[in-house]
């Protein structure tokens, strides 16, 4: 009989950690649900409001537009992957942690994080009082944010030679050949255009700006 325990605790333990791979199943987080009208003291989040997070919850709603995140030093957002979530908001900052899966138990879910607002419409700032910009996840010192999503094939096998692209053979804007340069209407950085194409393929810049 005495075997036939120490199995049963061995299979116990494996269980144990099983579930704590995955954040969304740790019950040693004890997650609050977003769902739950208890998880608020004040309420649900309304539409607009700003939300700080101060315990371990766990996301497994769509919530409505916020005005920002705050997950404090003590809080913890885990995003469930049984929900198809877009998460829009001004900015999140986080102090303590956010996590989409990890790395011994991948994200299968939907997630989206649209951060909203017109940019110099606001200034962020941290704890410190300084001013971080607008648009924004940040990351404090002390704070962890981890995402991990399922593996994906990061090649591909082709079936014949690609030719070299030019704009007969698959390139419809090219910025060097666009005139930008040549009129000083580029900055440095990321440069991201917006391109409109009509019914005879022609392609015109819509607007750019990095």
């Amino acid at each position: 009989m005495e075997p036939s325990f120490c199995s049963l605790v061995f299979l116990l333990f494996l269980t144990d950690y099983c579930f704590s791979l995955c954040p969304h199943q740790d019950r040693h987080l004890y997650l609050k649900h977003w769902s739950n009208v208890h998880t608020w003291p004040h309420g649900k989040p309304k539409q607009h409001s700003p939300v700080v997070i101060s315990s371990n919850v766990l996301l497994d709603e769509q919530p409505p537009d916020l005005h920002s995140i705050n997950i404090t030093s003590t809080g913890r957002l885990v995003w469930s992957p049984h929900a198809n979530i877009t998460l829009r908001t001004k900015f999140i900052y986080i102090n303590g942690r956010l996590d989409m899966g990890s790395e011994e138990c991948p994200f299968t879910g939907t997630a989206k994080i649209i951060l909203t607002g017109r940019r110099g419409e606001f200034n962020f700032r941290d704890h410190m009082n300084m001013v971080i910009g607008d648009k924004v996840i940040v990351v404090a010192e002390g704070g962890t944010i981890e995402i991990h999503g399922q593996p994906k094939l990061p090649w591909t096998k082709l079936t014949k030679t690609v030719p070299v692209l030019s704009k007969k053979t698959g390139i419809i804007f090219d910025h060097i050949d666009s005139g930008n340069l040549e009129n000083q209407k580029y900055e440095n950085g990321i440069i991201a255009y917006i391109l409109r194409i009509d019914s005879h393929n022609k392609v015109t810049v819509k607007e750019y700006g990095s």
